[in-house]
């Protein structure tokens, strides 16, 4: 099975920190943080386009988290880019805040034992998250308050959750392959025939459970990419299991266990050789 890589495991597990799930630690839920956007595109005090991978916010607090998922070392330069990043430039990207004048922010590194070096040898103020051996633990302190008293650390269960973000555009095609296949064999469960006609923004939309966070950009970015996935699972099933109606994005799609096959022939091939030329050519 194609694996997801390091950075979309943390973004899930920061999904699921500000959630009330069973089986997953809640730290940001209990301090009163939700989910606000995924993947925001916007521009900072500076005029630097910035593009952190989530943003939290707590209307009880007035207050949000730019929050970034980094598997290795910070730069100097991403910190000082979110450093100049002010409420006035947010104001337009939350959603949870009843009182946007009031609004105050900042920013949050979530990531390894090796971005904790980056604490370390850079000396920078900003708060930090560290996920590593089974644990979770904080680096420097919250502005707010409650933040602080919530976030001291804990233990985490072996299994990361992966559901709430399944793929990122950055994602190898093997495991959006693979997302996609499984989302079009239980559509076709689900229904009360096996054919069935969709576009690839409707399966991007419909296996990303928190679609209606993630910015249009990055809607855009994973739609094509699902796309892409859809051609290669269609001219490998010339035989009419599947086929891209004429004059449209829409795809139709006869399920069987000949699709299924092809569909997964697809997806190994995808796992040695991740260029998609080598399909389309």
């Amino acid at each position: 099975m194609a694996q997801l890589s390091d950075h979309t495991r943390l973004v899930n597990a920061c999904i699921g920190f500000a959630l009330d799930v069973p089986k997953w630690p809640s730290p940001l839920h209990q301090a009163g943080y939700r989910l606000d956007t995924i993947e925001p595109n916007f521009i900072n005090s500076r005029e630097d386009k910035v593009n952190p991978d989530i943003l939290f916010s707590s209307n009880r607090a007035v207050h949000t988290l730019v929050t970034e998922c980094k598997r290795g070392h910070l730069s100097k330069d991403r910190i000082d880019k979110y450093g100049a990043i002010t409420p006035e430039n947010l104001r337009s990207e939350v959603d949870h805040i009843h009182d946007v004048n009031k609004l105050s922010n900042e920013s949050l590194y979530v990531g390894t034992e090796k971005t904790e070096q980056s604490f370390d040898y850079l000396d920078f103020p900003d708060a930090g998250l560290i996920l590593a051996n089974g644990e979770y633990y904080s680096r420097n302190g919250f502005d707010d308050a409650e933040l602080n008293s919530k976030l001291e650390g804990g233990e985490l269960p072996d299994r990361y959750p992966t559901h709430y973000y399944p793929f990122s555009a950055n994602d190898s095609r093997a495991v959006i392959a693979e997302k996609v296949s499984q989302h079009l064999m239980h559509v076709a469960s689900q229904g009360e025939g096996i054919d069935e006609e969709f576009e690839p923004e409707e399966v991007a939309s419909e296996i990303h459970e928190y679609w209606d966070a993630i910015t249009l950009s990055a809607k855009s970015e994973l739609s094509s990419k699902v796309e892409d996935i859809l051609e290669l699972f269609e001219r490998r099933n010339l035989d009419d299991d599947m086929r891209q109606i004429e004059g449209s994005r829409t795809y139709y799609v006869r399920t069987s266990q000949a699709f299924q096959r092809k569909c997964q022939e697809v997806i190994q091939e995808l796992s040695t050789d991740e260029d998609l030329d080598d399909f389309l050519g």
